[in-house]
């Protein structure tokens, strides 16, 4: 479900003209343990960003992450 918003918000951007997405992790700030096993969850968000770059291409979109 995460996946499909963000996917969502990168055709919105590439097709206003953005040049870069901005994606946060939403850990700073938060008051919850949900990411305890960091490695667990550095792993997790590389499989994300490696879906979402390839999506990126696929689509042809000249877009770049910062993170």
């Amino acid at each position: 479900y995460a996946l499909r918003k963000v996917i969502r918000n990168i055709d919105l951007a590439a097709e206003l003209g953005a040049e870069t997405y901005v994606a946060w992790g939403g850990r700073e700030g938060a008051e919850s343990g949900g990411a305890k096993d960091i490695r667990l969850a550095l792993d997790r968000m590389k499989e994300a960003f490696d879906l979402l770059g390839e999506y990126v291409t696929e689509q042809g979109y000249d877009l770049r992450f910062a993170i």
